[in-house]
């Protein structure tokens, strides 16, 4: 995701970060959200949620821990904000607000939680020609952590 040569077509940089977000979260595969968050995630990127210091590790099991206890089921994206840092868009600052919904795996309750995230992404060029790829360098968020919605019949009765 975000890799492009210099024919490629490149994706708005919120489509990237919202691509993101949604298929480390949705995607079936532990194994391929943890691969995902290796190839967008910069080794060296820094993460803050809720004032909570992590590196790439600590950010991929603090996503784990989620992925153990709940499926998620809906993302719904609002008041996104995209600061390109260049001329192409391909590098730059996208803060966006985010509710989700998951289903408990053990309970079967249907939970929702919002957050707002702000990313810094950054642009890596290729050798050799113009292509290249875009690396989540930052990730700040303000999270309030899932809590119940107060009617889950619908999530139930798909038990």
């Amino acid at each position: 995701m975000g890799d492009a040569t210099a024919k490629d077509p490149l994706i708005p940089l919120l489509y990237f970060v919202q691509g993101v977000l949604r298929t480390i979260h949705e995607i079936p595969s532990d194994k391929t959200s943890e691969a995902l968050t290796r190839k967008s995630f910069s080794p060296e990127a820094t993460i803050e949620i809720n004032q909570a210091s992590m590196d790439r590790t600590g950010f991929g099991e603090f996503m784990q821990d989620y992925r153990n206890k709940y499926i998620f089921v809906d993302f719904a994206f609002h008041d996104a904000v995209t600061v390109p840092t260049d001329d192409e868009g391909r590098s730059g600052t996208v803060g966006v607000g985010i509710k989700a919904r998951a289903v408990g795996k053990v309970d079967g309750v249907l939970y929702e939680a919002r957050l707002h995230e702000i990313f810094q992404v950054e642009w890596i060029p290729s050798r050799g020609d113009s292509g290249g790829h875009r690396l989540i360098t930052k990730l700040t968020g303000a999270l309030k952590d899932l809590y119940p919605v107060q009617d889950d019949s619908l999530c139930k009765s798909m038990l």
